[in-house]
């Protein structure tokens, strides 16, 4: 683990602080106008990588929320807990789990990269993040957090990226234990979710697929990030069907990758 700061100076755990700023700065983004967590909210944070969602839920909240971070990869929920022990050393609201949410119950083989966990989940491997990474780098201005390489004209800024990608975007194999969200629910006593978020690189509509009909109307918020259309329209359906209005924006802060935030309240 290493240690970085956010830009008001909070200290945290992370694996690597590159990027770290520009993360938080869309977990930010999450809480839509400015609607925040609040004392005896129940939170899933669903894909918590280092605990960021949770950390900004558990500050709005003034350490009353009750916070259930969800994260599959055991090197990277050992971050999620000490940040975790940090906020709250006596493990009163902020609780860590080391499994994901998915559409069943099963252990699952995931993709993990040891140097940027964020990008770990079960769809993308070592070569198509170079792709994407390459593909970033291409665009005529980069956004967050590789803003420093836009003083370098494109091919200067690909070389770079793929010398980057070589060391940052190793990955190796992780068995992880994932449980519907529904199974997740029964399993802790739950009764309701306040703010359902779901981060998990790709399997987000698996995520929504594992809430169970008769446990839907205990979901109040859900804020979830979306990476291609098709996953967007079904989202979309899946959610208005289940009793939600649903609000769609683009991600300002990760300019430059086609991806949207969807924002879900209940009717």
């Amino acid at each position: 683990m290493k240690r970085a700061r956010l830009r008001d100076g909070t200290p945290l755990w992370c694996d690597e602080p590159l990027g770290v700023g520009a993360v938080w700065d869309e977990i930010e983004s999450y809480f839509l106008d400015g609607e925040g967590v609040r004392a005896g909210e129940v939170v899933f944070d669903v894909g918590a990588n280092i605990g960021l969602f949770s950390l900004a839920a558990f500050r709005q909240s003034q350490g009353k929320a009750l916070i259930w971070s969800f994260e599959p990869i055991p090197s990277t929920c050992a971050i999620v807990e000490a940040n975790a022990r940090d906020n709250d050393p006596e493990e009163k609201q902020w609780h860590t789990v080391r499994a994901g949410l998915g559409k069943a119950n099963e252990i699952a083989v995931l993709n993990h990269f040891p140097r940027l966990s964020v990008l770990s989940g079960r769809f993308r491997g070592a070569e198509q993040a170079k792709r994407e990474m390459d593909e970033f780098l291409s665009q005529p201005r980069v956004g967050a957090p590789f803003e420093f390489a836009n003083v370098f004209p494109v091919p200067v800024r690909r070389a770079l990226g793929r010398g980057i990608g070589a060391f940052l975007l190793q990955t190796r194999p992780v068995a992880a234990q994932i449980w519907t969200l529904s199974s997740a629910l029964k399993k802790f006593n739950v009764q309701r979710v306040d703010w359902l978020k779901i981060d998990v690189e790709g399997a987000e509509l698996d995520v929504l697929r594992g809430v169970e009909e008769n446990d839907w109307p205990r979901i109040g918020r859900i804020v979830c990030e979306i990476e291609s259309t098709a996953m967007l329209n079904e989202a979309i359906s899946l959610l208005e069907s289940a009793g939600f209005t649903v609000d769609v924006r683009d991600n300002d802060i990760m300019q430059g990758q086609e991806l949207k935030i969807v924002f879900a309240r209940r009717l």
